[in-house]
């Protein structure tokens, strides 16, 4: 993956620092910046293979998908979330709250683990605006899954990637939206502070 910042910041575990801010995070906010602005200026099929790669080795943060995705006046914006999303937990952002012309939706699905006490991304998924060429999508995801033992399924026009020992445990594409599910057994938890 060519990109021109590190991606440390999904993964570190911010501390907690009264009346200040964690060294750590402030050195890592050029790259969050660039990551922002890669996400608002790459085409779509980069984004995914990003978020894949991201998440293919060890479960990543998810709240950085989200906060940089959003539109700056995000919080005045009313969405009406699908039925089978519970506002409460789950994050639905539409087009209206994203900061593209090009995406439909966004959704993070969450899943209470009762045994660990916390919150973990079942899955996340983008749509469209417009049906894309799915093929452009299979090759980004193969190339961000190079070094991981998968198989490809096709199906009514819907390519399924199950990947082996992974956070991913599968990428579904269609060409209306990509919806990358997760692997329970690798989810970590982060206490986001920010």
């Amino acid at each position: 993956m060519d990109i021109n910042f590190k991606l440390d910041f999904f993964y570190y575990q911010e501390k907690a620092i009264l009346d200040g801010r964690d060294p750590k995070m402030i050195e890592l906010t050029p790259d969050i910046d660039k990551f922002e602005k890669f996400l608002k200026t790459q085409p779509l099929d980069k984004i995914i293979e990003l978020l894949i790669h991201t998440y293919k080795d060890k479960y990543a943060q998810t709240q950085f998908w989200i906060m940089k995705l959003l539109v700056s006046n995000s919080l005045l914006i009313d969405d009406k979330y699908p039925s089978y999303l519970d506002e409460e937990t789950d994050t639905f952002l539409s087009s209206k709250k994203i900061d593209r012309n090009d995406l439909k939706h966004f959704i993070c699905k969450m899943i209470l683990d009762l045994e660990k006490g916390c919150y973990f991304s079942n899955y996340i998924e983008f749509a469209f605006m417009k049906e894309q060429n799915i093929n452009k999508f299979k090759e980004a995801v193969e190339r961000s899954l190079d070094g991981k033992q998968y198989q490809i399924l096709q199906s009514n026009g819907e390519i399924t990637f199950k990947v082996e020992n992974s956070p991913i445990a599968k990428v579904e594409i269609t060409n209306k939206k990509i919806k990358t599910v997760f692997n329970p057994e690798k989810w970590i938890a982060y206490y986001g502070l920010g």
